[in-house]
């Protein structure tokens, strides 16, 4: 079952964002959380709800374990987008 979390907040005409928005989950130790992030390029201001007026950049899947039990808690993984190159 799919569950949205949240969104980040839009930031628009910048290359290279630097997101704020943080989310707070529960890690259960007895269960495998899977999480997926979606990014989307806002060039439509007038319509930042609207996911479908946005391009598609990609999607990053992974586990909250693979969180949990790296330095410092971080996890760095590819944008995968089998349609772009």
């Amino acid at each position: 079952m799919k569950v949205q979390i949240g969104r980040t907040e839009c930031i628009f005409d910048n290359l290279n964002p630097h997101f704020v928005t943080n989310f707070d989950v529960d890690y259960m130790f007895e269960e495998n959380q899977s999480f997926l992030i979606e990014a989307y390029d806002m060039d439509d201001e007038s319509q930042p709800n609207n996911i479908k007026a946005q391009e598609y950049i990609g999607s990053v899947e992974f586990q909250m374990h693979q969180v949990v039990t790296s330095i410092n808690q971080t996890h760095s993984a590819k944008i995968h987008n089998p349609s772009r190159k």
